[in-house]
């Protein structure tokens, strides 16, 4: 899978909610996202947050590089958290 030129922070927006994008953001400006790596139709990475580990995150796409779905293994857990926003600011 291609990066997506589709990929907006408006999609994102819509995917995750304002408050977890604009956190987000701030987790890409802190550096907080590392080890990224795309495999197949995901993205996964892992993001330092508050916990002393950092949390894993996952995104899967469709065939036309729309987000399908997202999980992370912080408390939230809905796959629609800031961790899951930086990654997909980050990608």
């Amino acid at each position: 899978m291609a990066k997506s030129a589709s990929l907006t922070e408006r999609k994102i927006e819509s995917f995750v909610g304002g408050r977890s994008l604009e956190l987000g953001r701030e987790y890409v400006a802190e550096g907080a996202v590392s080890r990224m790596r795309r495999d197949g139709r995901a993205v996964e990475a892992c993001v330092q947050g508050t916990a002393s580990r950092p949390y894993k995150v996952e995104v899967q796409f469709d065939e036309a590089g729309k987000i399908r779905s997202a999980g992370c293994s912080c408390p939230v857990g809905s796959g629609a958290c800031k961790h899951v926003a930086a990654v997909l600011i980050a990608y």
